[in-house]
């Protein structure tokens, strides 16, 4: 009966300790999330806000921490020394700086599931219809040429469909790229 008392008690302390870094990694995201606010143009910033909520969907499918992968998908919008800065002074255990520090950068095959459903997560700010209308959106600003943005376009979507590895991610989104491909192509005739 002690053994069980005892086992109950560690359960609670690691669910509460988990909570506590859970909270932890939600204030630095949010943190994280304000500044890009302030950087960003909109579409920019809702594709990141976007790709964190597919995050979120995909941590169901596969176990991976959503805390953990919104924060990562928020800290690649940043350039490196300011992420690491930001992370340095964050109170978040050193076990999740570790998981998001290798996620940064990361292809296949990835260092955790974070990293993994972090990186499928933000094929879509690219290649869901919602994703792309923002992209273009964000890159045409740059570029009045319309027509010159269409290699570029159309390498960043076969650039960031060989990335997919979740097979819910691929499946969902395996449509809308064969239907942008085909939409550029005609776009060059």
């Amino acid at each position: 009966m002690f053994k069980e008392f005892l086992q109950k008690a560690g359960t609670v302390i690691s669910n509460a300790a988990a909570s506590v870094q859970g909270k932890e990694i939600n204030t630095t995201t949010d943190t994280v999330m304000n500044l890009l606010k302030q950087r960003l143009d909109n579409s920019n910033f809702t594709g990141y806000e976007y790709a964190m909520q597919k995050g979120e969907h995909l941590c169901i499918d596969t176990g991976a921490s959503a805390p953990i992968v919104k924060l990562i998908i928020a800290l690649s919008a940043l350039q490196s020394a300011e992420a690491k800065k930001i992370l340095d002074e964050s109170k978040i255990d050193l076990k999740s700086k570790e998981i998001i520090t290798k996620a940064r950068g990361s292809v296949k095959p990835y260092p955790s599931k974070e990293a993994e459903v972090a990186a499928n997560a933000d094929v879509y700010r690219f290649i869901s219809p919602f994703g792309f209308l923002t992209y273009v959106t964000s890159v045409a600003r740059t570029n009045p040429s319309f027509r010159s943005l269409l290699n570029p376009i159309d390498y960043k979507l076969d650039e960031k469909f060989n990335l997919l590895t979740l097979s819910s991610a691929k499946q969902e989104l395996e449509e809308s790229y064969k239907a942008l491909k085909l939409l550029l192509s005609q776009a060059r005739n």
